[in-house]
């Protein structure tokens, strides 16, 4: 069974150079798949149409069946989406997050949330637009993952993280994900180094 399918995705922009030429792509239930690639080559565009923020000029991209675009409240609550442009309210706290994703996800985990909160060093009282941008993806990530979702879209997950950082950041993504034997992932990067991430 694919969690994730792509056909013939195709997508230019007003250059009218293509950024997907006729794209495939199959994620069956439970892999974790990456997607490697320089900055500019469509990683990112491919996640917005999986999730339905742009629209593709041809082919389709379908997540659990169905394009994600037309998706019903209940297929919504079994995808969590990280994004580049950003997955969080900044005006909310950590604490409030917490409670508007309970009502969005019949997965909520809310024992996982405020220890990947702790684990990250993440203030739960202060408004997320005082965070400095590394700790605004931890939590873009804490959140996907205490939704207990079937598939997760990871979308450059790290960026904004130094080295150091970055590497610890990967470890713990991978160690939160060990677990979960039958959740999809697809992950986006453009360093080699975050998909085949090793214990010292």
């Amino acid at each position: 069974m694919n969690s994730i399918e792509i056909n013939q995705l195709s997508k230019s922009f007003v250059s009218g150079c293509p950024v997907l030429d006729r794209f495939d792509l199959e994620v069956k239930q439970g892999q974790v798949y990456g997607l490697l690639g320089q900055n500019g080559c469509g990683k990112s565009t491919t996640f917005n149409i999986l999730a339905g923020l742009e629209m593709a000029d041809s082919g389709t991209a379908h997540i659990l069946g169905a394009p994600f675009r037309y998706a019903t409240p209940e297929h919504r609550s079994r995808v969590a989406i990280v994004s580049q442009s950003g997955t969080t309210f900044p005006s909310f706290s950590l604490a409030q997050h917490f409670d508007y994703f309970e009502q969005c996800y019949s997965q909520w985990d809310p024992k996982l949330a405020g220890y990947l909160a702790a684990k990250f060093d993440l203030s739960l009282m202060y408004p997320v637009k005082f965070f400095s941008g590394g700790e605004q993806r931890k939590a873009a990530v804490l959140l996907a993952l205490a939704t207990r979702a079937e598939v997760l879209l990871f979308d450059e997950p790290a960026a904004g993280l130094d080295p150091v950082a970055r590497r610890f950041f990967v470890e713990e993504l991978v160690d939160a994900l060990s677990e979960r034997k039958k959740t999809t992932v697809l992950f986006s990067t453009h360093i080699m180094s975050d998909l085949v991430p090793r214990k010292a």
